[in-house]
């Protein structure tokens, strides 16, 4: 058995990818990708109250209507992941655009 010291943690661990591996080439292309899909990241920079009492569900102090379920966990980082479903008579999706800020 080979001991080897590692500088950095394994990501990886724990973790399982259905199919065949890709190239080591297509896995460095991918990094960029692999970086924009981090939850960590995109929660991190949520800031959303959410608080559900007898009144009902409130988003941010605002009451929300139509509520069906709500489903709460904790995920790997230990951040609170939140799901509202919600039942709507009617459902429209306007155009809009993503402005960076970096």
């Amino acid at each position: 058995m080979k001991v080897e010291n590692k500088k950095h943690r394994d990501p990886f661990k724990g973790v399982t990818f259905s199919g065949k591996p890709v190239s080591k080439n297509e896995y460095i292309e991918a990094y960029e990708s692999y970086v924009s899909r981090c939850s960590s990241k995109q929660i991190l920079n949520s800031d959303c109250d959410i608080r559900e009492t007898a009144e009902g569900v409130f988003i941010n102090g605002v009451k929300q209507t139509g509520v069906k379920d709500l489903q709460v966990k904790k995920n790997s980082h230990q951040l609170i992941e939140v799901q509202v479903d919600y039942l709507a008579t009617s459902f429209s999706k306007e155009k809009f655009c993503y402005s960076s800020r970096n």
